[in-house]
């Protein structure tokens, strides 16, 4: 798909006759459908059922548009695109786009899905992102389907991560965080995402043929642990993070244009963003194949 609009440098050029304009459309739709049609015979997509579309309007609006009319199970695009067209930008297509899709979107920046092309034996790998909360565990099925289908005939792999968000050394809270009280915290975390593990083995991971790990860390920036955790972790870091763009406490903790946004702006790895039923069923996503 691509959206045809008017791109920065023709502005100056919209006080002209409306007939200018729709010519101007006119030209980027024609060239638009060739692209697409040139890319359809890429060798890359035998054997893949393809079609075409080319829409006009506001980008985000009208992917979010025809991903609704084409029931699309999963939504890919850049963070960048034009470079003189404003839509295409990080913060702004890609964000909306996330922000508002009731399926799970797939941002790619300076990162491609490398693992799944390449000749060296090693487990596509995502770092699923989880703070406890069913909400945040939404991206667990989508993140699963996902690795598997990009690793097979190979094992996939999720990394199930945890963050305890301590507060700054300097702050009255950190004060009166001893260190008892925070390994306590981190004990609570581990439990948690051992019991998700085991779940996710006996169920979800089971079925698709994945490795599952974990790991807790602590740390003041949660988005930059994350990150690091992704890009510099072991082994060879992975290939995707999985977040869902809500967490702890609903609205308020993991909220789009927050954590998931400051992600998306920092990291260079692929971001699966998966708004999560609020409603979820998170027990059927670890213990089924019938998520994503």
């Amino acid at each position: 798909m691509q959206v045809v609009n008017l791109r920065a440098e023709y502005v100056q050029y919209l006080a002209e006759t409306k007939a200018f304009t729709t010519d101007l459309l006119d030209v980027e739709q024609t060239q638009a459908e060739n692209y697409l049609k040139n890319l359809t015979t890429s060798d890359d997509l035998d054997g893949v059922a393809k079609s075409v579309r080319v829409v006009r309007g506001a980008p985000a609006v009208a992917i979010l548009a025809v991903a609704h009319e084409q029931q699309a199970d999963l939504i890919v695009l850049s963070s960048h695109g034009w470079t003189g067209f404003k839509g295409w930008v990080l913060g702004n297509v890609a964000q909306k786009v996330a922000h508002h899709s009731p399926v799970p979107v797939l941002v790619l920046r300076e990162a491609v899905l490398v693992s799944a092309y390449s000749d060296v034996a090693r487990s596509f790998r995502a770092l699923v992102m989880l703070d406890g909360s069913d909400l945040a565990e939404g991206a667990l099925g989508p993140a699963a389907h996902l690795v598997a289908a990009l690793s097979a005939p190979e094992t996939g792999a999720l990394h199930l991560n945890r963050v305890v968000e301590l507060p700054p050394a300097d702050s009255q809270q950190s004060q009166l965080m001893d260190a008892t009280a925070r390994e306590y915290t981190l004990s609570q975390a581990a439990t948690y995402l051992r019991t998700v593990a085991e779940q996710l083995r006996a169920g979800l991971g089971a079925d698709l043929k994945l490795a599952i790990t974990w790991s807790v860390g602590a740390e003041e920036d949660v988005a930059h642990s994350i990150v690091r955790t992704a890009e510099e972790g072991e082994p060879g870091g992975s290939d995707l993070i999985a977040m869902a763009t809500h967490g702890r406490s609903g609205m308020q903790h993991w909220v789009m244009g927050s954590m998931t946004e400051r992600v998306l702006q920092a990291t260079k790895c692929p971001l699966l963003i998966v708004r999560p039923h609020q409603n979820g069923s998170a027990e059927s996503e670890r213990g089924s194949d019938h998520s994503g």
